[in-house]
Formats: structure tokens, C-alpha cells, sequence
């Protein structure tokens, strides 16, 4: 059952990373529109970088056990962040890599 959920979890956020990149078009417009920055910046690279936040994750949610050996691994919860400034679809500059997929900005 374990194997299952990771692999749906995997699937899932790989989904959403996939989604962003087929729409990055159409979100690189709404970032502009909603905080007023040059599109050329919300395309190349606010869009790409939260699907690439998104493939990170995604990779690691099969590879937790080859990360911490004889450690159980468990969920914790949600976790939410509040991102100041223009840019929702990325991470300010100065913070790599995100804590979690679950305090990942949703465009």
C-alpha cells in the first residue's frame, strides 16, 4: 500500500510539473498581468523554475528510503508558506531549494 501512494504521489507531481511546462505560455502571461513584471522574466524564468521545483520533488518522492537508511519515513502535514513580492510562481532568489512540495507556490 506504501509503494502505491508513493507511486501516485510521484505520478501526481510529476503531472503538475508536466501541466506547468505544457502551459508555461499561459501562466508566464497571467504572472505578468497579476504582478506587473516583464513577461520575458515570468517565461524564462518563473514559469521553468516552478516546474523544476515540481521534477525535484517528484523524483525524491520514490528515493526518501535511499536517502535516510533504517529511518522510517512518514508524512508530517501540510505545510504552507506566504511568499512576499511579485513573483508567485517562483522562489525568491536567495532561497534554494524549496522546504517541501507542499509549500511550493501553486500558479
Amino acid at each position: 500500500m506504501v509503494e502505491d501512494a508513493r507511486e501516485r504521489t510521484r505520478q501526481y507531481i510529476y503531472r503538475i510539473a508536466r501541466l506547468l511546462q505544457e502551459k508555461a505560455r499561459e501562466f508566464a502571461v497571467i504572472e505578468s498581468m497579476d504582478g506587473g513584471k516583464a513577461i520575458r522574466e515570468s517565461r524564462d524564468v518563473d514559469v521553468p523554475l516552478a516546474a523544476a521545483h515540481f521534477f525535484y520533488y517528484a523524483g525524491w518522492a520514490d528515493k526518501l528510503h535511499y536517502a535516510f537508511p533504517g529511518k522510517q519515513t512518514s508524512p508530517l502535514g501540510v505545510a504552507g508558506q506566504v511568499i512576499p513580492g511579485t513573483s508567485r510562481c517562483s522562489w525568491p532568489r536567495g532561497s534554494s531549494p524549496p522546504r517541501s512540495p507542499a509549500a511550493t507556490p501553486w500558479c
